[in-house]
């Protein structure tokens, strides 16, 4: 009878853990109400293809200005590692311009509040050439433990948009759905700073050409 006890407490206790750790369910699009999209351009104005970009949801440790001054910088290193993507990466494209994936994560309880949307060119965002990063309005779904999975959204359109930290909006364009052309989202190249040594000599070499040329 002991034992039986022992089993039953034991079986209960694996059920709570299991029901404290349901995965948390974001679908991840650009479509409209009408069918139609809010494009993604790379920054040639090109739009996105499958297999050629990198996208994700996630929270920031870094503040908003944080990164647009590391992107301003050309520091994508310092973006990445303050970027903690929920669930995974994704790259595929629906059609070209339009994507829709489902991100996963099986601990939502570590992720609350705002969503951010990162969309890359590149090997891995710390070495990205080109970047699109989107505050949006919409927030991670609660873990609502002991209940069954929780599911959200995280959809990059202008009015879930509520800052464009990197990245700008592009040309219209009409996806066939009933809502017309609709605005579209660009990439912005990342430009590497010089550092501060070549930057030094470049001004010294122009102040000594100033110097000279004063002089003849």
């Amino acid at each position: 009878m002991k034992s039986q006890i022992l089993s039953l407490v034991a079986t209960t206790s694996l059920l709570m853990v299991s029901f404290a750790t349901q995965a948390a369910t974001v679908t991840v699009d650009n479509f409209s109400d009408g069918g139609g999209a809010y494009g993604v351009r790379d920054a040639s104005g090109a739009f996105i293809t499958d297999g050629g970009y990198r996208g994700a949801i996630g929270k920031f440790s870094i503040t908003d200005s944080a990164i647009q001054t590391s992107f301003s910088g050309g520091d994508v290193a310092a973006v990445s590692a303050g970027f903690q993507v929920f669930g995974s990466e994704f790259s595929q494209a629906v059609i070209p311009g339009a994507f829709q994936q489902d991100a996963v994560n099986a601990y939502p309880s570590s992720f609350s509040g705002t969503e951010y949307l990162v969309l890359y060119k590149g090997s891995s965002l710390a070495t990205a050439t080109e970047l699109l990063i989107a505050k949006l309005l919409s927030t991670f779904p609660t873990d609502t433990s002991p209940l069954p999975a929780v599911t959200g959204f995280a959809q990059l359109r202008p009015s879930n948009v509520a800052t464009l930290l990197v990245g700008s909006t592009g040309a219209a364009f009409d996806f066939g759905g009933t809502d017309g052309a609709l605005p579209s989202f660009q990439m912005a190249l990342v430009t590497a700073s010089p550092e501060p040594s070549r930057a030094m000599l470049a001004g010294l070499g122009l102040m000594g050409l100033v110097i000279r040329r004063r002089r003849k």
